[in-house]
């Protein structure tokens, strides 16, 4: 069965739409805002995975209920994650192996910058102070 030329043009357009659109949902680190003046240094360590072994160790990160967590829907699509661990003092980065130009994106993640219009890691560092503290 052969589409019909304006099928394909419809159905290309379409397909175009929905990738600008993908394209324009990622978000963009906040770079003007300093990340929290007292921020640790954190040892950090990229893991280039496959994109399935990416996913399942960034997904229960980013989908966990916290009162900081700026949670994403399961079907979010996630290229790249930056586990923060204050009490170790790591930062592991977690890249799909077809998308590992997003290091330096997660690399200022390690380095207390969030996302533009977020605080979801200034949030957790107070949060752990707090927790260091009692």
């Amino acid at each position: 069965m052969q589409l019909s030329l304006w099928l394909r043009f419809w159905l290309l357009l379409a397909v175009s739409v929905a990738l600008i659109l993908a394209i324009g949902c990622t978000t963009m680190i906040d770079q003007h805002r300093a990340p929290p003046s007292d921020w640790p240094s954190l040892a950090v360590t990229a893991h280039i995975v496959s994109a399935a072994e990416m996913r399942n160790t960034c997904l229960p990160v980013v989908t966990q209920k916290h009162p900081c967590a700026q949670r994403l829907s399961a079907f979010a699509v996630i290229e790249a994650c930056a586990l923060v661990d204050f009490r170790n003092k790591t930062c592991n980065i977690w890249l799909a192996d077809i998308a590992p130009e997003h290091r330096e994106h997660e690399e200022l993640h390690c380095r207390g910058y969030d996302h533009t219009g977020d605080g979801t890691l200034a949030c957790y560092w107070a949060a752990w102070k707090i927790e260091v503290e009692k």
